[in-house]
């Protein structure tokens, strides 16, 4: 799961390293990504759609990060640093002394 990526070519990366260096990895694999802006959600689907081997492995999710509701139970899951820096950046503003810089 990956949050603010821009416009997709990282998770294509990745997936086309898994296929080409660990397809046992890549067989089982979903890059999903959560993107709140329409606009970019689209551009990542289309970069999506280029890299023809990965269509029904990266996931477009246009939601924010704080709407996700799904549960998993993947053994592996690796969130995103981005998802991490959102959430210290809303608990470092929603602390008082924050407000008054």
């Amino acid at each position: 799961m990956n949050n603010a990526t821009g416009n997709g070519t990282l998770a294509v990366n990745i997936m086309t390293y898994l296929r080409e260096h660990a397809p046992e990895v890549y067989a089982q694999a979903q890059y999903h990504i959560i993107e709140i802006s329409p606009k970019l959600a689209e551009k990542q689907k289309q970069t999506r759609e280029e890299a023809s081997h990965s269509v029904d492995k990266i996931v477009v999710h246009n939601k924010s990060i704080l709407q996700w509701q799904e549960i998993t139970n993947d053994p592996c899951f690796v969130v995103g640093t981005e998802v991490l820096v959102i959430f210290l950046s809303h608990f470092l503003f929603s602390i008082p002394w924050a407000s008054h810089r």
